[in-house]
């Protein structure tokens, strides 16, 4: 039987340079208590590497939906995710105001 991992473990998963090593650290997420898994997404959403930043997207999603939200949308406004990630990550929210951003985002794409 696997332990499960620490914060400080998780978080220098994080900072790893591997790419792999990066995002299963994310995906170990699950094995925290809600608000550290929330302060280490949010941390990752500030990460240098684009695709650690949509994993942690992703993953703010699924852990709070509603909370998720305006994190998710003003990393896309911030350039920090991309269209698909933001529209996938607002997807996963379950609410309503992920819905609209969702509409919101994809009306701009039709438009453009």
């Amino acid at each position: 039987m696997e332990s499960k991992s620490s914060p400080a473990e998780i978080k220098a998963g994080f900072q790893s340079l591997e790419q792999d090593e990066r995002l299963a650290a994310a995906a170990r997420i699950g094995e925290l208590t809600k608000p550290q898994a929330w302060e280490l997404l949010q941390e990752g959403l500030q990460h240098w590497d684009r695709r650690f930043r949509n994993a942690c997207a992703a993953h703010l999603a699924k852990l709070d939906g509603a909370a998720a939200t305006p994190l998710i949308q003003q990393a896309f406004k911030r350039a920090q995710i991309g269209r698909k990630t933001a529209l996938e990550s607002l997807s996963l929210c379950g609410t309503v105001e992920a819905d609209r951003a969702v509409l919101s985002i994809a009306a701009k794409l039709v438009l453009a």
